[in-house]
């Protein structure tokens, strides 16, 4: 087959509508050309796009009319879009190349979405694949980053399930094989000169790398190509691994540890990877991709032996406990403070989603039910109340608490580790404190001296948690 015999993803019927993202430069020039032959080859509806990014003035303004008067003259359908980016990145906080790419396929996806057009195609070439590789390299990828540039996918930024796809049918040519095309076939275009400039990480890999490597290596960019298939396959295989042990081991969410403790790091860190998303995605997130350092400090966590969390992209938290790694909220242990004076009775803490019962010894009374059914773990104290130090109060754990056990102050939060406590009950367990200090952690231990004995008199307590702590 010729090399500019361009196709259509697998799939799409051969009159199916394109969009074609069009700069005006030599790449997407000859795509719009090559695409051309093609729609009146099979019928096919063939529209071009142009985003005017507001950054270069009165070039942008050439760039603008040089792409209409070319579709024009192409009969053509053409969309002009303008954004001004610049504005956009001092809002989002974005870097300028980052604000144009999301304005860009905002506007690609809108145009695509009104006309009914299911495929975007644009002018990434071998090079392009190339230096995203090398950026990639020196970033520290794994075998998912050396997947290169995709020949098609979903089209960025859309919402999940969208069924818009990008193609790039030009990845396989060079930089140079697409300038000696546009040469013989006498194709106009137009020349960017912010490309020139090496003030970006990516246009130095493009200006200086790039033409070195090709003084050293014949083609190097069919050898990253190479490469980037190789990848793939080894990707998709050990994601393929991964995705049947996360269907038979995860409930509710989660994963256990010892799975992941005995797997090799490869698969245990896809296994992470997939839990986060399908939490991010459960939560309405979207998807946002956790990078090496998030995946190696779980698992340095989770090797450790050790309770913990690690914090992942888009407000999500990695929590990892003795049994098992689940996803929660950004802060998934704290609750807000409060400080809860006891009295007779039932009291409800909805800071912490605990309800308690308390009976003093001067007001026995018969333990009913609770009115609601959220409730269905508790714990039991009994607690002698002529050791108790003025008026006793509810409380969570604050940093640096201590009770004193065996004639020392012991760390609760050790305590806690000690007894294999789960991290999402400890913000929310409520201490039992007086005036000097914390008197009973449920579940745990009393203080010296406190722990009521038979026939002694006692202030006795219930502490009921909600289903949401059921781990």
């Amino acid at each position: 087959m010729d090399k500019l015999d361009l196709t259509l993803p697998a799939g799409y019927a051969k009159n199916t509508p394109v969009l074609v993202a069009f700069s005006g430069g030599a790449d997407s020039s000859l795509l719009l050309h090559l695409l051309y032959d093609r729609a009146k080859k099979f019928g096919a509806p063939l529209y071009a796009v142009h985003v005017h990014h507001g950054i270069r003035k009165d070039q942008a303004d050439a760039d603008l009319d040089f792409c209409r008067q070319t579709c024009r003259a192409l009969h053509v359908p053409f969309f002009a879009v303008r954004v001004n980016v610049p504005a956009l990145a001092r809002a989002s906080g974005q870097s300028v190349e980052e604000a144009a790419r999301h304005a860009r396929y905002r506007h690609f996806a809108r145009l695509m979405q009104k006309y009914k057009i299911p495929l975007l195609a644009t002018a990434h070439h071998a090079d392009d694949n190339l230096e995203t590789v090398l950026f990639r390299i020196c970033r520290g990828t794994g075998t998912q980053g050396l997947r290169g540039i995709p020949a098609s996918g979903p089209l960025p930024d859309t919402p999940d399930g969208s069924t818009l796809c990008v193609f790039r049918p030009l990845l396989h040519l060079t930089k140079q094989e697409i300038l000696n095309e546009c040469c013989t076939r006498g194709i106009d275009f137009v020349t960017d000169a912010t490309n020139a400039c090496n003030d970006y990480a990516r246009n130095r890999i493009r200006n200086r790398v790039i033409p070195e490597l090709e003084t050293l290596f014949a083609h190097p960019q069919h050898a990253v190509a190479r490469l980037c298939r190789a990848a793939a396959e080894d990707d998709d295989a050990l994601d393929a691994i991964a995705a049947q042990l996360y269907r038979e081991h995860q409930a509710h969410g989660g994963l256990p540890i010892t799975l992941l403790r005995t797997q090799p790091p490869a698969i245990a860190k896809r296994l992470i990877r997939l839990a986060y998303t399908a939490y991010s995605l459960e939560q309405g997130n979207g998807y946002g991709m956790p990078e090496a350092v998030h995946l190696d400090a779980t698992q340095q966590q989770i090797s450790s032996g050790k309770p913990g969390s690690v914090s992942f992209p888009c407000g999500i938290c990695a929590v990892i406990d003795r049994d098992a790694l689940r996803f929660g909220s950004s802060d998934p242990f704290a609750s807000q403070p409060y400080l809860v004076p006891l009295q007779p009775g039932w009291t409800q803490i909805p800071e912490a989603g605990v309800a308690v019962w308390a009976q003093f010894p001067e007001n026995a009374e018969t333990v009913t039910a609770f009115a609601t059914n959220v409730y269905n773990l508790y714990t039991e104290l009994h607690v002698r109340f002529d050791t108790i130090k003025g008026r006793a109060f509810l409380r969570p754990i604050k940093e640096g608490d201590v009770i004193l056990q065996g004639g020392m102050h012991k760390r609760i939060r050790k305590l806690y580790g000690q007894s294999g406590v789960p991290l999402c009950l400890r913000a929310r367990l409520p201490l039992l404190c007086d005036t000097d200090g914390v008197i009973a952690v449920p579940g745990i231990c009393t203080r010296d001296a406190s722990c009521a004995k038979q026939a002694e008199k006692a202030l006795c307590l219930r502490i009921y948690l909600q289903n949401q702590f059921d781990t």
